[in-house]
């Protein structure tokens, strides 16, 4: 992948790192290139080497080259817009990779001058050093960006954190949270001594830059609408020197820009910090777009004598002396030709004693109108006496003005001060940034008789827009034939494909080149040599040319060429014939020190008509692939055996190209479990992670969650099975593996495949080779195995739940180190010593006390009052007793059975609530069936008012579920049924946690959220529809569901991914276990399991029930959960949440408490209960009721008939009617007065109870 890129904010850092390379140069080899056109020389340390060495430096085509700028006397030109570096007559272009730029060596072989190299062998590294005789950079450029580079954080990870679009004053922007430690005082005396200050941390190098170059630190201050802090002090250090502090209160944006030139010429260590003044409470703190600009290399001269004679002024201008003379009061207006849409205004001048305060505004102007103002910052910097300096930073990039605009006018107004003279005035320009991202042709190998393309994909890296001034363009080549696409518009951050259709050529080979286009000047982007091979029929018999394996459902054909094999295609057979589904590929071997090469030219070694041995013997060694086609799915595996020692740079394993040949890169939907869950979108997406922390195409495999990546197309569904604790080498588990949808280097296909060494010791995360190559000894073999499978279904999901039926679920390895009266006891400690307000304590998640008690916490606390002994149970009720209770409500959860099982009569309350809510549901949910999305100050950066997910609707499906359930309102069931049938229709569970996840992220919250939702409908109704429904949402659980065991690690198995997208779209939450989600899929399995054993639910949930129970801290802040455990590192991150979903669970296997309130329609008589209801029974005599549930405790069950009865008992003992209340009763009946029927409260002192109606 190569790059051009016209001005960047990463640009200067060309020019930077100079020290490190001095640091280099005393422990590697002095390499230097001798290049001429056209050929190159390397010399060690002096002395030549020999053409093969060449070769190999030179073929490194793919490695990373550093380039940095050191003064050599060499011609070096560079131009901003296209990125392009010149060395003498020579082009090269730079890839911009983790802060730094890189080039292919084979570039620099063009090079007319001989370059001084640095090579280092561990990191297979060639550093080339030059530099420019002049320095031409844009003014405008970031130098540095503190929300794209990387840093240290002084505090913990939730305390410090990028967090995008935050709020303040109702203005969003992109920042750094750092919320001030907790002061000793409010501190938790179980934590360690705080920290004075917390604090992003990172280190800038700017020693390409000298004091006369300007630059400065451009930030925001601010504070989260809705926090209400008693003060947060914001301050910046420098090298450990404080150079910026503000103290605020006050929710909103104040912009600050220092000047920094100071530091020019150093690498410095720079703070972004925040203390708590006096207190940390509500300490929502941001420093929003932090950044380094050198910013005024395009502003006039200090001699300057007026205006460019094409730009436009009005008001009074003196320029007689070159100066303007402006008064407090005063405004003027500069207009000029529209060549800037964003960037800053510079703005130099003297003044009197006062500096002037200023005002400015800025026009978009079209056919001679005004089309669009906005008014902008005015940032004023710190200037020598009697002078002053403003940056106004300005961006026109989203008005839309319905014509194209011409010229832009910004109008500066003195507000207040003395006259001014105005010196200096400067438009700064950002400009775009033109990246390659990808670019080839439809296939690797491309056939006579099929239509090809070729693709490439670029993004504008830049803060400016790249349009039609730029006059970019860019031309495919092919034979001779020229094809020109002009690219008129690329938004920052935008990537735009362009795509040309080639019609199927003759065999043989074929270049083409890719050229971009600035005025008419070509630059070579890439040159690609493809091979166009012979046309073949599946059904040929030519073994020179073509071998098959097959059986009643599949076909391999192996192509050959020169009788040896190339690559396997894969038909599945079909009543019409054959349907090529994709590429079996034989992938690469590469060997440090020697070329990164295919495996192809292999030889049939054994053959029968389903099964094919296949083998090539080098100076490399023997790689053997054996493939078989069983039932409805391909066997394969690869083997190496190295030849001698050697160190192993990559050895492709068992792959598939889907769609290579036939339906392309396209699908219908994909699962990569663990990582992706997609529609039609491409793998490693940015719906809801930002780059660059979206990539995830080759993956830590401990974040895997079960080993079967499945694509489907069409209905055909194609699932990649292998084992994750495949030992591929002697001692060394888990192989790497790959999965792109489509293949980003531009191929026509999906790619999934697996290769060694593995993730992390030999390979980065997302690399598909050896950082530190693997060493082998002679005759040590690498085995890789997989299998591919082929069926049919609606959903890539069908994949994965066969792999899972198949397979079955794994055994839960060890018993629970605690039993649930155990885990009840453990979190009643931790409760019993938290810190309580008048209004409760601790809500569900955080340290400092709640403004009203968590709800689930009081079901909870009813429960240990039933399970546990009479003691504990005395602590849950005292804890019961001193809490003042929150007001009844429909709640989307279990814990509104808290409702029916308080002594508090409420249940008349209930009934009319859900007759209201019933209403609310039925006005506010769309024709559709679902609910919208209505965003508010938290959730408004992570989707738009009017989106409509599973998530979202899924809660208010719950709600009118249980309104229907309370009432018996057929109105309130309609609702439900509605938002059903609207949950059926997504085809992923995304949306439910937009309090910190970006909408259109799968999430394991959605399904289990919609898995309720389900279930409790089915229950109530028994419609066979919706358990159809409650199994599917089931299955789209298990993608989130650890079905593995990792060695050495505590958790692993049945750990669940909150998931597959990011906190506040850059903290990504692959390989990270939030239980307490997992638990809200199994509280929905364990009422499954009861109606369906298409897998063991019933085992599922126990097992995400074991891995819940075995993170509850056991010590300090007893029977909390962890935040999240990262499953690489095994490390649970902050014990802060309450295990309210756990004990949950555990209430179905403990005395047979279901966490749920249960209503059944038994005829004319309908029975709502806060336990279960066993039966209701009509006799001679009246009506008899049966229910279970709790041993100690209260319940109240609703008998709503019209029939009148005459007197009434309980467990046998004659009650008459209460004309009251029942709260103050210890248990008795009453009439209902919202609802028609009877009211019994229970005392239990057994599970059981019986009710009776006598007539």
């Amino acid at each position: 992948m190569k790059e051009i890129r016209p001005a960047s904010r990463y640009l200067t850092r060309i020019i930077s790192l100079l020290t490190i390379l001095a640091l280099l140069a005393a422990i590697v080899p002095t390499v230097t290139l001798h290049a001429a056109k056209g050929s190159m020389k390397v010399s060690v340390d002096g002395t030549l080497l020999e053409d093969e060495a060449v070769k190999e430096v030179n073929g490194l085509t793919h490695a990373d080259v550093s380039v940095y700028a050191r003064s050599l006397n060499i011609p070096f030109t560079y131009d901003a817009l296209m990125n392009q570096v010149s060395i003498g007559d020579a082009q090269i272009f730079a890839e911009h990779i983790g802060g730094k730029y890189y080039a292919p060596v084979n570039q620099l072989a063009e090079a007319t001058h001989a370059l001084e190299v640095k090579t280092d062998a561990k990191k297979d590294l060639v550093s080339v050093i030059y530099a420019p005789s002049n320095k031409t950079i844009s003014a405008g450029n970031i130098l540095f960006d503190a929300l794209t580079e990387p840093f240290e954080r002084y505090g913990s990870d939730n305390m410090v954190n990028i967090v995008p679009a935050v709020p303040s004053s109702g203005v969003f922007r992109d920042g750094l949270f750092i919320h001030p430690p907790i002061p000793p005082a409010a501190q938790d005396p179980e934590d360690e001594a705080p920290l004075p200050y917390h604090a992003a941390v990172y280190q800038v190098d700017l020693t390409a830059y000298s004091e006369n170059d300007p630059l400065v630190l451009d930030f925001y201050t601010g504070i989260i609408d809705n926090a209400k802090p008693q003060g947060i002090r914001f301050f910046v250090k420098v090298n450990d020197t404080e150079i910026f502090t503000i103290t605020r209160k006050e929710t909103s944006w104040i912009h600050h820009i220092l000047d920094v030139s100071a530091f020019a010429g150093q690498s410095v260590k720079l703070e972004f910090a925040t203390a708590p003044d006096p207190v940390s409470d509500y300490g929502w703190a941001i420093f929003a777009e932090p950044r380094i600009v050198l910013a005024g290399t395009n502003a006039a001269p200090a001699d300057w004598s007026g205006p460019p004679a094409d730009w436009q002024t009005s008001g009074a201008i003196q320029t007689g002396s070159g100066k303007w003379n402006l008064k407090a009061g005063e405004s003027r207006v500069i207009s000029a030709p529209l060549e800037v849409l964003n960037g800053y205004v510079e703005l130099k001048g003297t003044t009197g004693s006062a500096t002037p305060a200023l005002k400015a505004s800025g026009t978009l102007i079209a056919d001679g109108q005004d089309k669009s103002t906005q008014s902008f910052d005015v940032v004023a910097i710190p200037a020598e006496a009697g002078t002053f300096r403003y940056m106004i930073p300005f961006n026109f990039d989203d008005v839309s003005t319905g014509t194209t605009p011409s010229r832009v006018k910004f109008t500066l107004t003195f507000t207040a001060g003395s006259t001014a003279e105005v010196t200096n005035f400067a438009i700064l320009r950002n400009m775009g940034i033109l990246n390659l991202k990808a670019a080839a042709p439809s296939g690797k190998r491309l056939y006579a008789d099929r239509a090809w393309s070729y693709k490439a994909v670029f993004t504008n890296n830049g803060l400016g827009r790249i349009d039609s001034n730029d006059k970019l363009a860019v031309e495919l080549v092919q034979n001779g034939r020229s094809e020109i696409k002009p690219i008129s518009l690329l938004n920052p951050d935008k990537e735009i494909s362009l795509k040309w259709d080639l019609p199927p050529a003759s065999p043989g080979d074929q270049e083409l080149v890719l050229n971009v286009m600035r005025n008419g000047v070509r630059t070579e982007l890439k040159r690609t040599r493809v091979s166009i091979l012979p046309s073949y029929n599946v059904n040929e018999r030519n073994p020179s040319r073509i071998d098959t394996i097959a059986n009643d459902k599949l076909t391999v054909a192996i192509y050959k060429k020169d009788g040896k094999a190339v690559e396997g295609h894969l038909y599945k057979k079909t009543t019409g014939g054959q349907k090529l589904l994709g590429t079996l590929p034989f992938g690469r071997l590469w060997l440090e020190g020697s070329a990164q090469t295919p495996i192809e030219g292999l030889s049939t070694t054994a053959k029968t008509d389903s099964s094919v041995t296949m083998k090539l013997k080098d100076k490399r060694g023997d790689v053997e692939v054996v493939w078989s086609v069983v039932n409805d799915r391909v066997l394969m595996s690869q083997r190496f055996t190295a030849a001698d020692d050697a160190k192993l740079k990559v050895f492709d394993g068992p792959s598939f190209l889907a769609g290579d040949g036939s339906f392309g890169g396209a699908k219908d939907s994909a699962i990569f479990p663990g990582v992706d869950y997609l529609d039609q979108e491409k793998s490693s997406n940015t719906i809801a992670v930002l780059p660059p922390f979206h990539e995830r195409s080759v993956p830590h495999p401990y974040k895997i969650t079960i080993p079967a990546a499945t694509i489907e197309n069409d209905n055909d569904i194609m699932t990649f099975i292998w084992n994750p604790m495949l030992e591929w080498t002697r001692g060394q588990l888990h192989p790497s593996v790959l999965f792109d949808s489509p293949n980003r280097e531009g191929y026509e296909h999906s790619i999934v495949g697996m290769f060694a060494p593995s993730i992390p010791y030999w390979v980065n995360e997302n690399k598909t080779h050896a950082i530190n190559a693997f060493p082998l000894t002679k005759g040590a073999e690498i085995k890789l195995d997989a299998e591919l499978r082929v069926s049919r279904g609606d959903h890539a999901l069908e994949g994965v739940t066969d792999y899972v039926k198949e397979k079955g679920l794994p055994d839960i390895p060890e018993p629970a180190p605690r039993s649930n009266e155990e885990q009840f006891k453990l979190t009643l400690n931790g409760l019993e010593k938290e810190k309580r307000g008048k209004d409760g304590w601790i809500s569900f998640i955080g340290f400092s006390q709640a403004k009203s008690v968590e709800l689930g916490l009081l079901q909870n606390l009813q429960t240990m009052r039933s399970v546990l002994d009479e003691s504990d149970a005395a602590r849950a009720q005292k804890i019961l007793d001193n809490i003042n209770k929150p007001a009844p409500n429909i709640e989307w959860s279990y814990t509104d059975s808290y409702w029916l099982r308080q002594d508090r009569d409420v249940i008349d309350d209930l009934y009319k609530i859900s007759e209201r809510r019933t209403q609310d549901l039925k006005n506010s949910q769309q024709p559709n069936g679902n609910w919208n999305f209505v965003p508010n100050r938290t959730t408004a950066p992570f989707g738009k008012e009017g989106d409509q997910t599973m998530g979202t609707t899924a809660p208010f499906v719950l709600q009118a579920i249980k309104s229907a359930k309370m009432t018996g309102s057929e109105e309130a069931w309609q609702v439900a049924s509605k938002g059903l049938d609207a949950i059926a229709a997504f085809t992923k569970p995304t949306g439910a946690g937009p309090w910190e996840l970006p909408l259109f992220g799968a999430e394991s919250f959605a399904s289990g959220l919609a898995l309720l939702a389900a279930v409790e409908a089915y229950e109530y109704k028994k419609d066979p529809k919706h358990l159809e429904l409650v199994v599917h949402l089931a299955e789209t659980g298990l993608p989130f569901i650890y079905l593995w065991q990792i060695p050495d690690r505590k958790h692993s198995l049945y750990g669940s991914v909150a998931s597959f997208s990011a906190t506040n779209w850059r903290d990504g939450w692959w390989g990270r276990h939030v239980q307490w989600n997992g638990l809200v899929i199994s509280d929905g399995l364990k009422q499954l399991a009861k109606y369906d054993q298409s897998i063991d639910w019933n085992k599922l949930a126990d097992g995400i029930i074991w891995e819940g129970t075995r993170q509850a801290a056991t010590t300090k802040r007893e029977g909390r959960f962890p935040d999240n455990v990262d499953v690489a590192l095994d490390k649970p991150v902050i014990q802060n949440i309450w295990p309210e979903w756990l004990l949950a669970n555990m209430q179905y296997d403990t005395a047979a408490i279901s966490p749920h309130w249960a209503a059944k329609e038994f005829g004319d008589i309908r029975v709502v209960s806060g336990v279960q209801i066993d039966s209701v029974e009509k006799t001679d005599t009246g009506l008899k009721v049966g229910i279970t549930g709790l041993r100690r405790g209260v319940s109240y069950t609703a008998v709503q008939t019209d029939t009148s009865f005459t007197s009434y008992k309980i467990n046998g003992q004659t009650f008459t009617l209460h004309q009251g209340l029942l709260s103050g009763e210890v248990q008795g009946v009453r009439a209902g007065r919202n609802m028609t029927g009877y009211i019994f409260k229970v005392a239990h002192s057994a599970p059981e109870a019986t009710l009776e109606l006598l007539k």
